[in-house]
């Protein structure tokens, strides 16, 4: 249920002086468990009594019942409790058969992406309503129990600030001025308060959710382009001169050599600051040359050349226990991603350092690509790192609609029935018109933002497609 605006709550950094943000839950998500739970924007309703303490067994031979249904006032209503009944089927009774011989896949969990675009909106809310954000997110009692997250490696679509890396300084193959200091005003707090109650969730549970060892928030960082000064364009965008110039990592061995040490430092680095790093993927939607956004091209044949080359032995000197894994691809489920995702695995130099592949949902089910990829190399596990849906396509949270909850509940049904072993979903959370981000505008070019399961009204905020200003993030960061 949405949790009342706090009243009279003020932030008063210079530059961003507005009210607290109210919030309200859209139908973006399904909730996820084994078996999930769609969830609906209606008006709001009284916060609902937890039905039974966590882990406490029904009575004898009945099982609980909560229910969320479409066209009724149905919220995960409690509902009169229903009797296993052993023996034959009978007419119109359904039966429920369980084999404990067919195993399938270890889920790893579910979560969310740690945009600056989300970790913005959460600074700026007041401390009740942080508390409720990721409760509802990362909680068990009351909240749908988290244990994942994704993080962009610097500037994203999604994100306030553009075109920032973690190694700014021009030709500093060194990296000796390596830093992530742009995320510790809104990233890392957010990650931080998460990972506290990811780790007090199974804590208080005594069971395994998943995550890097069931007590910890597993992330995954992928970079939406390497630093500028090691691109062929010399822009993290992949702008139209690109055409000519190519917008990838330059092709020298030197380069990918510290393009790699940059994973490093970056896995050193997020540990350093109390959010370990369990995947890395070596980039964001690696066909995409993105003209308004960060991108960077890396076709299969690259991507096997660098890890096996470069990131892979890179990482590999890392203490196994601090060493993340490497997830290859993480774009469209398609044949795409069947080629791509065997042309590494065939590569047995470069899968050995590979645990798996991550997959997005933007070019349709594609469900048996999932399958496909399994077979090519059992042992290696397949995540869902993003999904999102346009928020000018359906507004669910305005008219109550359960297309957006619907589509997200067949796609994680699909992937958890092909081998898929975690689902992230996109933006944690928005505003109303679906940003901030920093994309664009092109001439004749529509500018669209995304849905969030969290909708965030902040007054005064920076627009669908406009930066924070250097002014306005030195106030933040001074706060």
């Amino acid at each position: 249920p949405p949790p009342a605006a706090a009243s009279g709550a003020r932030h008063s950094a210079e530059g961003m002086a507005k009210t607290a943000p109210a919030w309200r839950w859209p139908t973006a998500l399904a909730l996820l468990a084994l078996a999930a739970v769609a969830v609906a924007s209606l008006p709001a309703v009284p916060p609902r009594e937890p039905i039974a303490a966590p882990g406490a067994a029904p009575p004898q031979g009945l099982m609980l019942v909560t229910q969320t249904a479409a066209n009724t006032s149905q919220r995960l209503t409690p509902m009169p409790p229903r009797a296993f009944v052993k023996g034959g089927a009978a007419p119109g009774v359904a039966t429920l058969t369980v084999d404990r011989s067919a195993t399938a896949q270890t889920i790893v969990g579910f979560g969310g992406a740690f945009t600056g675009s989300s970790a913005w909106l959460y600074a700026q809310m007041n401390a009740t309503m942080k508390a409720q954000f990721i409760s509802m997110y990362f909680g068990r009692a009351q909240g749908i129990g988290y244990t994942l997250g994704r993080v962009p490696m610097g500037s994203a679509d999604f994100a306030v600030q553009p075109s920032v890396s973690y190694a700014m300084v021009a030709n500093d193959t060194d990296l000796e001025f390596f830093s992530i200091d742009v995320e510790r005003a809104w990233k890392l707090p957010l990650i931080a308060d998460a990972s506290a109650a990811v780790q007090a969730a199974s804590a208080s549970s005594g069971r395994v959710r998943g995550g890097a060892s069931g007590q910890a928030l597993g992330l995954v960082a992928s970079p939406w382009s390497p630093p500028a000064w090691m691109k062929t364009n010399k822009q993290m965008i992949c702008d139209l001169w690109s055409i000519v110039t190519g917008c990838q990592i330059e092709d020298s061995d030197a380069v990918k050599a510290v393009y790699a040490n940059y994973f490093v430092k970056t896995a050193q680095a997020y540990r350093q600051a109390g959010a370990p790093i369990r995947w890395f993927t070596p980039q964001n939607e690696p066909g995409v040359k993105p003209f308004t956004y960060e991108g960077s091209e890396m076709n299969a044949e690259q991507q096997t050349d660098f890890i096996e080359r470069h990131l892979g032995p890179a990482l590999a000197t890392l203490p196994a226990a601090e060493r993340p894994g490497i997830l290859v691809y993480d774009w469209n489920k398609n044949s795409d991603y069947v080629q791509f995702a065997g042309t590494v695995y065939n590569n047995s130099a470069a899968s050995q350092y590979v645990e798996g592949s991550a997959v997005h949902w933007y070019d349709g089910d594609h469900f048996d690509s999932l399958s496909q990829v399994h077979a090519l190399a059992p042992g290696k596990i397949i995540l869902a790192t993003e999904a999102t849906a346009r928020n000018d396509v359906d507004k669910a949270w305005e008219g109550g609609s359960w297309s957006i909850g619907e589509h997200y509940l067949h796609d994680l049904l699909g992937d958890l029935n092909n081998h898929v072993t975690g689902f992230i979903h996109w933006n944690l959370a928005l505003k109303d018109d679906g940003g901030p981000l920093h994309v664009g505008p092109i001439v004749g070019l529509p500018i669209f933002g995304s849905d969030a399961p969290v909708i965030v009204d902040v007054p005064g905020s920076p627009p669908l497609q406009a930066d924070v200003s250097a002014e306005q993030a030195d106030a933040v960061l001074a706060r």
